[in-house]
């Protein structure tokens, strides 16, 4: 009797295995289903000096004059109100944006979550470079008369900048905030100083917006790159990764031989960095270093040679050799691959409908990728 059981059970696990053989292809394809050209089908010039910034309503090819289109590649009409059109000089040319804000060449910041879009600061004495959402503030990348750029603070629902005080005559290279923590007021700003004969880098940390909390000055490497965790930075340095407590105590170094070619994924739980030509990490196997919100590292394996890499669904997204999407599990498996009927520069993914991929072709045109549903192209 015990023996005729064994014998049912390895029956029905030799079931599960072959049905899940001859299953799997058709479950991956159901959780990732190839992708067709949208209805129009129809390519949208593309220049490389635009960018796209989507909203819950469609998106917009940013550019002097920008244009507008539904999600699908449909010329729609413009979501301001026309006061700011008006206001705008009848055309609206979008310089920098962030996921919910755009800035135009008139200096005015508008939000992007309401439709129309709704003004939110205006400033015709300063000349806005960039912008970049943090947890309850906006910073404002401003250039001066000398083309300069100085990092301000923008407090929503408030009328005034915040200066960023304490940097001496640091100049700006970059910045970044805790990902995911909504409220959260923390800054940290990587910059050159030049209060010596020989430049340094300089890492200032700030709390409730623009209250200095502690510098790190490290002048052994020149840093190009910084990211914020909870408590915690990574530094890129032409030399070393370096990641450090926001008290100036070094958590670990790691050698940079990776030829500044990687892409960074930052969010909520953390910092994903991929290196694609690497095949080891501190002689460890691998190619993507993860970094959580403690600063503690791992090393994981990604297929190699892949670019604009990036999140997707529950998993991830790259392109291979410019013409084919790979998607990814979480761990960094491959789940699936599809060839693109052109040569790709970049693909972006909309945010309100995260199946829908928009490439930009090698012939900057636009195009753009839907799900193809059950049963298509059947007869």
């Amino acid at each position: 009797m015990h023996r005729r059981w064994k014998i049912i059970l390895i029956l029905l696990i030799v079931a599960v295995l072959v049905t899940s053989y001859f299953y799997m292809p058709y479950i991956r394809q159901m959780v990732h289903p190839d992708l067709i050209l949208a209805s129009s089908g129809k390519a949208i010039p593309f220049s490389q000096e635009e960018f796209l910034h989507f909203y819950k309503d469609g998106m917009v090819l940013c550019g002097s004059p920008s244009r507008f289109y539904s999600w699908d590649g449909a010329e729609q009409k413009s979501p301001f109100e026309q006061e700011d059109v008006s206001a705008e000089g009848e055309k609206i040319s979008i310089v920098a944006h962030s996921k919910h804000y755009i800035v135009t060449a008139g200096n005015r910041i508008y939000n992007t979550q309401t439709v129309p879009f709704s003004k939110v600061y205006e400033n015709k004495d300063l000349s806005i470079w960039d912008i970049k959402e943090c947890g309850d503030f906006l910073l404002l990348l401003v250039k001066n008369k000398e083309s300069i750029i100085e990092p301000l603070i923008f407090a929503r629902g408030e009328d005034s900048l915040l200066p960023l005080d304490g940097m001496g005559d640091a100049k700006f290279l970059s910045a970044d905030s805790p990902m995911g923590e909504e409220g959260n007021k923390d800054l940290s700003l990587l910059t050159m100083s030049m209060d010596n004969p020989v430049p340094f880098s300089r890492i200032f940390h700030f709390v409730n917006r623009n209250e200095l909390f502690g510098v790190l000055s490290l002048k052994d490497q020149l840093l190009y790159n910084i990211y914020r965790l909870r408590d915690t930075v990574v530094l890129m340095g032409n030399r070393d990764i370096l990641c450090y407590n926001v008290n100036g105590k070094q958590k670990w170094s790691i050698k940079n031989n990776f030829d500044g070619k990687f892409d960074a994924i930052h969010g909520k739980d953390g910092l994903l960095l991929y290196f694609p030509n690497c095949s080891d990490i501190e002689k460890e196997k691998g190619n993507g270093l993860t970094v959580n919100n403690s600063g503690e590292y791992s090393v994981k394996i990604f297929p190699k040679y892949l670019t604009n890499l990036q999140p997707y669904q529950n998993g991830y997204l790259g392109l291979e050799y410019g013409r084919t999407v790979v998607f990814l599990g979480k761990t960094g498996e491959i789940l699936k691959k599809q060839n693109l009927k052109e040569p790709v520069n970049a693909i972006e993914i909309n945010p309100y409908q995260s199946e829908r991929l928009y490439v930009r072709t090698k012939n900057n045109d636009l195009q753009i990728y839907t799900p193809k549903k059950q049963g298509e192209n059947k007869k």
